[in-house]
């Protein structure tokens, strides 16, 4: 349950499905030393909850066959009709749990994928080879966005088509429809006059914010500032890279924030320089507050926003022409309708809609 997309839908799910009639167990695993856990958005309403401590981000072959071990006892225990897993190591731990605890439907949300960027060539087919042998023991393979669904199924060859749904993110949005502004520039002492671009994540090499500094220190403007919520291994790096190009004074790192819709609301830019993405809740967040965006163009950040026309995408990797997308968002702002259409569909009853669905055929179909 670290902070993030995963954690926040899984919890809507969790507590959504509870509500309407469904007897739910979520398991989940430790938090890593340098993120955020959100694990205490789990309530009453959220069904019953299992730790398994061993279950964690890095890759630890003893602790992750533990993890298997006590996923598959608690499996066998609770007997479920289905086990849904979500993002990579879960899912392999959790559908290898579920397989062979005989459990009759298995589901997974690919929340993004670890296939680009992540690890060395080895690993790396290492973990396809892994995927593409669950996926064929997967009854249903949901994804975020239609690019999404392309990239695994085209590209890497998971799965098969018939197994695809995809199911946009679900999250609680109704706190950015407030017309509050937010109180960031303040806080830092900025006049209300300065535009301030703003980023949210994981400081880890994946969301490469290296490029953003290079990008912002490109920007012909002494009177912009940055702010960057987050922490990771490359915050040292980051602090470095801004003495070297002189914009330390302009560079606001936060770390870890629990008021994100304050900080989206204060942005007057939301800028995002990944490497590889899902569908970045950030994005949406930034999108639900009324605030322009600029990304680069990876994974399913292209359907977020439309293709280029709710938001600017950038295709290179060219600190140069992201400066360049920057100052044109800045210009431009963002779309009149983007926050109601952006809260509309992104919204925590929708996604719940559409799983109670899904759920229900899958169970009905089993017993026909």
């Amino acid at each position: 349950m670290n902070t993030g997309g995963p954690a926040q839908h899984v919890a809507i799910l969790a507590e959504g499905l509870t509500r309407h009639g469904f007897d739910h167990h979520l398991i989940f695993g430790s938090v890593e030393s340098d993120e955020s856990d959100m694990s205490h958005v789990l309530g009453d309403g959220s069904g019953d909850v299992f730790l398994v401590p061993e279950l964690g981000r890095s890759i630890r072959p003893l602790a992750d066959l533990r993890a298997v071990w006590k996923t598959f006892r608690y499996l066998r225990r609770v007997k479920p009709d289905v086990v849904h897993t979500h993002t990579a190591k879960a899912g392999l731990v959790g559908r290898a749990a579920a397989i062979a605890a005989r459990v009759p439907v298995t589901m997974h949300t690919y929340h993004g994928h670890v296939f680009r960027g992540y690890f060395g060539p080895a690993q790396t087919r290492l973990f396809l080879g892994l995927e593409q042998l669950l996926a064929k023991k997967t009854d249903v393979l949901i994804t975020l966005s239609p690019n999404l669904k392309t990239e695994l199924l085209d590209d890497f060859g998971i799965g098969r088509q018939d197994q695809y749904r995809i199911m946009k993110l679900g999250l609680d949005l109704d706190v950015y429809s407030s017309e509050i502004p937010g109180d960031l520039k303040a806080e830092l002492g900025l006049d209300p006059s300065v535009q301030l671009v703003g980023s949210v994540g994981r400081v880890v090499p994946i969301k490469d914010f290296d490029l953003l500094l290079k990008a912002f220190a490109d920007v012909p403007r002494d009177d912009l500032h940055l702010a960057i919520a987050g922490d990771g291994e490359c915050m040292a790096d980051l602090r470095a890279t801004a003495e070297e190009r002189n914009i330390a004074d302009r560079v606001h790192f936060l770390g870890w924030r629990d008021d994100i819709p304050n900080l989206m609301r204060s942005f007057d830019l939301f800028a995002l320089t990944s490497k590889n993405e899902g569908t970045p809740v950030a994005i949406i967040e930034a999108m639900s507050a009324g605030t322009p965006v600029v990304a680069t163009a990876v994974g399913g950040v292209a359907d977020l926003l439309d293709h280029g026309l709710r938001g600017r995408l950038v295709e290179s990797r060219d600190p140069a022409e992201f400066a360049q997308a920057m100052v044109a968002a800045l210009e431009s702002g963002a779309p009149d309708e983007q926050r109601e259409e952006t809260i509309t569909a992104y919204g925590k009853e929708r996604l719940v809609f559409e799983m109670r669905q899904l759920l229900v055929d899958m169970l009905d179909a089993r017993e026909k």
